[in-house]
């Protein structure tokens, strides 16, 4: 076990060799494709880019209620870190790396506004795309688990079961993830076994 120290908080991670991820790369093709960016406007080669690059880049982002950018975001990732790895769900730098990226391409897309008002979508997305899919097992290992990341991405203690909550379509703070989380809580309680995909 690797340890990274992200804001403060020290995440332990398994390093696994893997090439870049080819979603992130797709969808930072289709922007420069549909001239929405290009290399030279992003500077050098995000492929390089480190945690310490972000946290320079992002220092000064603020948010709702100003709040630092960089302090939600990498609070929201070690939340979901901590939940996960009480499954061994665990992810790594790569994931984290990457979950960056496509923040800071996404923000680059948004001509970098300052308050990034509208950050909760993309990051939802990496939910979706990059935390979630880790997720498989049985009734014992996620009974527990979906409804804490559930809650997570509800953005509240919900009064029901993920599978039985009606408005989250309303209310989510991390809309499409906590749908994935519901429907995947519905199978559980289904079949007693789920993983992302099915």
């Amino acid at each position: 076990m690797e340890k990274l120290v992200l804001n403060g908080h020290e995440i332990k991670y398994k390093v696994i060799s893997v090439n870049h991820s080819p979603k992130l790369q797709a969808g930072m093709d289709k922007l420069y494709n549909e001239g929405k960016m290009n290399e030279n406007e992003l500077g050098k080669d995000l492929k390089k880019w480190n945690i310490n690059d972000f946290q320079d880049i992002f220092k000064d982002l603020l948010i709702e209620d100003d709040k630092l950018f960089w302090n939600v975001l990498t609070e929201q990732i070690n939340i979901f870190q901590q939940k996960l790895s009480t499954a061994g769900f665990e992810f790594g730098f790569r994931v984290i790396n990457e979950i960056l990226r496509f923040m800071y391409v996404c923000w680059k897309y948004k001509n970098k506004l300052n308050p990034w008002l509208k950050w909760q979508r993309y990051f939802d997305a990496q939910i979706k795309q990059k935390i979630l899919p880790k997720i498989h097992g049985s009734q014992r290992t996620l009974g527990d688990l979906l409804p804490q990341l559930f809650e997570r991405c509800y953005g509240a203690k919900s009064e029901t079961t993920p599978r039985q909550t009606t408005d989250i379509e309303v209310k989510a703070i991390f809309k499409t993830a906590a749908l994935k989380l519901a429907e995947m809580d519905k199978t559980l309680f289904e079949q007693r076994y789920v993983s992302f995909t099915r």
